[in-house]
């Protein structure tokens, strides 16, 4: 998926409709959005079928957890396609991951108390290494 949104925004931004790139952003999304629905209908009709009553429709916590959910992914992506109009995808991808692979370790620490022994501190510096190697290649 790394390399698509580039792809999809150098696209967009040499055609005939590179002057409007919010709705490239809009549309995409309300796109992705229609597309999750139908899906997450699809797929909850499936696995509904055999169960009872009570499981069947969706919890009013989930619809909202899940929208919340979309909102935050949705401006992470909108912020990201942005950010990939003046940044090369080449430099842009492995400082992200580089820099989520940090934030989700410095969270497991913090947060959990999490204690890095010197394998897991390997570990991550390889799998950096790995991330960077692979945007590049």
């Amino acid at each position: 998926l790394n390399g698509c949104t580039s792809l999809m925004m150098t696209v967009f931004t040499h055609s005939r409709f590179s002057d409007y790139n919010s709705y490239y952003i809009i549309f995409s999304y309300l796109f992705a959005f229609v597309l999750s629905v139908a899906v997450s209908f699809f797929v909850h009709g499936e696995n509904c079928g055999g169960e009872s009553e009570k499981h069947r429709g969706f919890d009013i916590k989930t619809v909202l957890l899940v929208a919340l959910t979309a909102l935050a992914l949705g401006a992470h992506n909108a912020c990201m396609a942005k950010a990939l109009m003046s940044v090369d995808g080449l430099i842009f991808y492995p400082v992200t991951n580089v820099a989520a692979m940090i934030l989700v370790t410095a969270s497991d620490v913090v947060l959990f108390r999490q204690k890095l022994s010197k394998k897991t501190v390997t570990g991550i510096i390889f799998g950096m290494v790995a991330i960077i190697l692979i945007n590049i290649g």
